[in-house]
Formats: C-alpha cells, sequence, structure tokens
C-alpha cells in the first residue's frame, strides 16, 4: 500500500472517529440503531436537545430535534431516539419533567404493558405528550397526602415546643420571648396601618371611582381609535423617514438657486421689454410721419397720381415680358435690315387692359 493510501485510509478514519464522538457526546451512539418517534407539547422551557429519554429512571434515548410544528406554530415538536431494543407501545405517554431542583429536564416514557406486533411504535410514530411540573415531578400525587400529613405533624410539635419555651419562668428575656413581643408590636403597627388605609380609601372612594371611570373612558377610546392611531403613527414614522432621507440642506440650496436664476431671468425680461417699448415707440412715430405723407412710404400712403403712375409702368412692364416670352426672336435680330412686323399674341393681355 503507498504512503498516499496509508494517509487517505488515516483521515478517513480520523473523521470518523470525530463524528462519532461528536454524537456521542450529543448523546447519541451512530453505531448503534435507534427508533425515531415525536411528540407534540405546548411548551418545552429548559429542554436541550440531547436531554435524555427514561424508563423508570433508565435511559433508553435522546432528544434529537426540537422545532416549531409547520401547520401549527403554538405547538413544539420533539423527536426522540429510542434504542430499537426498547419496545414502545404505541400508547405510551411520553412525559416531559424536571430532573432535579436545580434543573435539567428530560422525558419518561410511562407505559405498562410491554408491546408486540403490531402495537408496537414504529419509526415515524407521534406519541402522546404530558408535562409535570416541578412538584409533580418530584413527588408522586399518591404520596401527596402524606407529605401533608407528615408536615402538620412538624409544625404542631414546632408550636408546642414554643408555647412550652414561652411558658417558662424569664422567657419573656430569652430569644424567643424577645421575637414573640417584636411580632406583637409589629402585627400591632400592621393592625393600625389596616385601619389608616381603610379610612383613607372610605373618604376617596367616589374619587377613585371616578379616576376609574375616566381611565376606563380613555382605555376604551384608545381601544376604539386603535387602527387610527396606529395610522397615524405610521404616517408620522413615514414622514419622518421621508424628511431624513430627503437632503434639506441642499433642497434648500437648490431652491435658493432657483431663486437667483428667476431674478436674474426676470431681470432680462424687464431689459427686454424697455427694447419692446422703445421699438414700439419708434414704430409709432414712423407710422405717424407716414401718416403726414413724409417720405417715400408717406408718398406712397398719400400721393394717388404716383399710385397711378406705379400700376401703370407695373402694367407695361407685365405687357413687355408676356411678348418677350412669347415673341423672344424679335429682340435677337437687333442687327436684321430687315424690318419683321409687329403681330399680337393670341393671348394678348391688352385686351383685358386700361
Amino acid at each position: 500500500m503507498s504512503n498516499e493510501s496509508k494517509i487517505g485510509l488515516m483521515a478517513v478514519i480520523v473523521i470518523s472517529l470525530a463524528i462519532w464522538g461528536y454524537k456521542f457526546l450529543q448523546g447519541k451512539n451512530i453505531l448503534s440503531t435507534s427508533t425515531s418517534l415525536y411528540v407534540e407539547y405546548d411548551d418545552v422551557t429548559e429542554l436541550p436537545k440531547s436531554a435524555p429519554v427514561l424508563k423508570n429512571g433508565f435511559q433508553v434515548g435522546v432528544v434529537s430535534d426540537i422545532y416549531l410544528k409547520a401547520d401549527d406554530p403554538e405547538k413544539v415538536v420533539v423527536a426522540l431516539d429510542i434504542d430499537r431494543s426498547v419496545l414502545v407501545p404505541k400508547d405510551a405517554r411520553a412525559v416531559l419533567l424536571s430532573l432535579g431542583v436545580m434543573g435539567g429536564r428530560g422525558i419518561e416514557l410511562e407505559f405498562s404493558q410491554p408491546c408486540s406486533g403490531a402495537n408496537c411504535a414504529v419509526n415515524g410514530d407521534i406519541l402522546a405528550g404530558q408535562t409535570k411540573g416541578l412538584l409533580g415531578s418530584m413527588v408522586d400525587p399518591t404520596e401527596v397526602p402524606a407529605y401533608m400529613d407528615q408536615l402538620d405533624i412538624g409544625l404542631k410539635q414546632i408550636m408546642t415546643s414554643m408555647k412550652e419555651e414561652m411558658s417558662k419562668p424569664g422567657s419573656a428575656d430569652s430569644g424567643i420571648g424577645k421575637m414573640a413581643k417584636d411580632l406583637e408590636v409589629t402585627m400591632g403597627n400592621l393592625k393600625l396601618m389596616t385601619a389608616q388605609m381603610n379610612t383613607l380609601l372610605a373618604a376617596n372612594t367616589k374619587s377613585l371611582t371616578g379616576t376609574m371611570k375616566n381611565m376606563e373612558t380613555i382605555t376604551g377610546n384608545l381601544a376604539e381609535n386603535k387602527d387610527k392611531i396606529n395610522n397615524l403613527m405610521g404616517n408620522a414614522s413615514t414622514f419622518s423617514n421621508q424628511l431624513t432621507e430627503a437632503d434639506i440642506k441642499s433642497t434648500i440650496s437648490k431652491a435658493n438657486g432657483t431663486l437667483d436664476e428667476t431674478k436674474a431671468m426676470m431681470a432680462k425680461l424687464q431689459n427686454t421689454l424697455a427694447g419692446l417699448d422703445k421699438t414700439f415707440s419708434e414704430a409709432n412715430a414712423m407710422l405717424g410721419r407716414i401718416n403726414a405723407g413724409e417720405g417715400t412710404l408717406g408718398l406712397l400712403a398719400k400721393d394717388e397720381a404716383l399710385y397711378t403712375n406705379l400700376k401703370s409702368a407695373t402694367r407695361e412692364m407685365e405687357l413687355l415680358m408676356q411678348d418677350l416670352r412669347l415673341h423672344p426672336k424679335r429682340y435677337t435680330r437687333i442687327l436684321s435690315k430687315k424690318e419683321k412686323p409687329y403681330e399680337k399674341p393670341v393671348n394678348d393681355p391688352a385686351k383685358s387692359g386700361n
């Protein structure tokens, strides 16, 4: 076998031993077979994983897992790993109890008859659960009357001894006598204090009753407006978060910058309006001169003869351009000696002339 194979085999052995040791410290021997059973409880306070599962004080398994029931969060599921050699009936009870006065809890399996065949619990079965308090865990319920009788006898003996001690001469100066006197004074003070409290309560009963009614009214109003108060608190929280998330300083700075830009724009607009006002003034002055007949436009607007001449000249120019377009050769034979007679165009604009 090569060195690599030896090292690999040694690593597998070490890892396996480590896993086995870890599980063994949790109370579970992975080399032995077990039966997985489940129990449901309302409360598993102080029950740890790897807690022992007992039968008549003998450990027959461990708690392997604890988790909330998926479809009912009010229930807690406890998984038990029971030694396969222990046959647990299906009607057995898994009692959750305290293992001692100093703390620590475990589970005791309670069943009286052994099982066989189909009556035995198998992997995945659910056992009935029960919980016992500290007193129930330490003392069997059938033994409680006997313990109470013993306690009663012990208390009677103590009281008898105290009476005998108090009846002896000079007992008033002894420790027990002084304690009895102090106790008597204390009881007297308590009696006086109780009487004073009764008097005070009797004098302030109406006030206390009114105060309690007011408190009841306030509590009722708070209960009736619970949803509104919740919404108000939610809105306040949302508004506070929005204020926190918003960069107020940056927003104010941007607003100031916007105001400065607006002021500059307004100044430019005022300058523009002033220029427009000046332009309108000049236009009004020019229109006044035109109306007065000053300048070329004024003459055009006021002198009808000039307008008529311009209209006639425009008409003549139109006729000339029409003839030039229809008979261009007339104007290209300038050097020819032969004169070509003038012919009116078919569509002569002069027919519809003056």
